[in-house]
């Protein structure tokens, strides 16, 4: 884990991915149901400097909405896509992680909204919400 910016910074390393069951072996720590415990790796891989990271596999089989919630988790902790165990597991992982049409829609136009404003010299607009959307939102895709 401490290396995880020198590895990926390594020529040939696209992504990293943490074995966290493997992590929580080696360092005993005791993972339980809602991954609080290896949190902080996950940040430290997403922070390493490589393309987002790939969230772990998950030992819940027959849970569907567990498995859900921490796919969620793991999204908006930065990571994108999940490695899975067992194919129950890949739609949820979908559904996740493939945006919907009206998700693709807002981010759009949040983005044309943005080159426009960029356009015309400012840094940053206020949307129809209210917001305050500068660079950082737009890259975030708000």
């Amino acid at each position: 884990m401490l290396d995880a910016r020198v590895i990926a910074g390594l020529p040939r390393v696209l992504r990293l991915q943490i074995g966290e069951y493997d992590l929580c072996a080696a360092t005993g720590i005791q993972p339980g149901a809602d991954g609080a415990e290896t949190a902080w790796a996950r940040s430290w891989v997403v922070f390493a400097g490589s393309e987002p990271p790939v969230a772990p596999v998950s030992t819940v089989g027959r849970d569907e909405a567990a498995f859900a919630a921490s796919t969620r988790r793991a999204a908006c902790q930065g990571l994108l896509g999940r490695a899975c165990i067992h194919p129950a597991q890949l739609p949820a992982v979908h559904a996740v992680f493939t945006p919907s049409a009206e998700a693709v829609a807002r981010a759009t136009a949040l983005l044309t909204a943005y080159d426009a404003a960029i356009a015309v010299g400012a840094g940053a607009y206020i949307d129809d919400n209210g917001r305050m959307v500068d660079e950082a939102l737009a890259l975030a895709r708000g």
